[in-house]
């Protein structure tokens, strides 16, 4: 089974996912974004980092776990996610903080497990391996009803992470997110804009609930482990099947001359991702939350859990040209 999404855009990144052996899916934006000469670093939306605070700040979330009814690509479907919505919210920090996010287990679903737990994947946890999150080898599951406050200093970790529930196979219904944590960068220089704007989050999406699909997964006929194959692929929480209600794409708009650091995240259980975009070459200064001396690349391929920061620069001024994610 081959999932792609593929863009194509007038310097405005417009994204698509399509489900199927075979299926490919392309669209291309009907309006053209300005030119416009590269803002200079005092008008741009990239933050400056700040020398390390003393003490640190501490950075306070809340998710609110519940059964939600979501569509992300147009069918209707039972989720686990933090403050209704997925990708779950985004969090960011600076280097040196202490975050805490405060957990409510609102879960009822029956067909669904009801207890959770969340692991923050990437982040160390040196003397806080019961903030961790793997459940019942780090901590308990948080009991449908309870709360939680996991608390971790981020000392000198710096770059893109990602949040999931840790609790058997419950990720793959929807309690996955992105973690940002800004550094004092060698490579502020080669880019512009920075923000929750240019996260990425890519992730496979499965129309059965995870109990069901673990089920079949452990059934002693399934004697050569066969993966349940999703039904879409999403970007940002967006998707599309072959036969489903098409929702809108999600946008990305850049302006022409600037420099962007995209922040790719694969959440997905089993999918691995080729990012690239055509005309356009790719500039890694990050892999997996460690910065990276710059290289240049055609294409990227992110197996799940991986993560990578990308500097793009928005240059070709034409007819347009694509973004493409393929799954394999």
């Amino acid at each position: 089974m081959q999932l792609l999404a593929a863009v194509t855009l007038f310097l405005s990144l417009s994204f698509s996912a399509k489900a199927g052996t075979t299926s490919s899916i392309r669209t291309t934006s009907s309006t053209r974004t300005t030119s416009s000469t590269r803002a200079s670093s005092t008008s741009s939306t990239r933050s400056t980092p700040s020398p390390l605070p003393t003490p640190p700040v501490v950075r306070n979330y809340v998710f609110n776990v519940a059964n939600v009814d979501l569509a992300p690509d147009g069918f209707t479907r039972r989720t686990v996610v933090a403050n209704s919505q997925f990708p779950g919210p985004l969090l960011t920090a600076n280097k040196g903080d202490i975050l805490n996010i405060l957990v409510h287990n609102n879960l009822t679903e029956t067909s669904m497990r009801k207890s959770t737990s969340i692991h923050w994947h990437g982040l160390f946890q040196h003397r806080n391996a019961h903030n961790d999150g793997p459940a019942f080898v780090t901590q308990c599951p948080i009991s449908p009803g309870h709360s939680y406050t996991y608390s971790m200093p981020l000392a000198n970790q710096t770059g893109t992470y990602w949040y999931h529930s840790h609790l058997s196979s419950q990720y793959l219904d929807g309690l996955r997110g992105p973690i940002v944590i800004n550094p004092q960068d060698p490579n502020l220089s080669l880019y512009d804009v920075d923000d929750a704007s240019t996260v990425i989050v890519l992730a496979d999406w499965f129309h059965t609930a995870s109990p069901e699909l673990l089920a079949a997964y452990m059934d002693p006929t399934n004697t050569a482990s066969n993966d349940a194959l999703p039904q879409s692929g999403t970007i940002n929480g967006v998707g599309r099947t072959s036969t489903d209600t098409q929702p809108a794409r999600p946008v990305f708009t850049v302006t022409s001359g600037l420099r962007y650091r995209f922040r790719i995240i694969n959440a997905s259980a089993i999918a691995r991702f080729n990012f690239q975009i055509s005309g356009h070459t790719l500039t890694v200064i990050e892999a997996d939350g460690e910065n990276h001396v710059p290289l240049t690349v055609d294409r990227l391929l992110l197996h799940p859990g991986q993560r990578y920061s990308v500097v793009v620069c928005a240059s070709v001024e034409c007819c347009g040209y694509t973004l493409t994610f393929i799954t394999g």
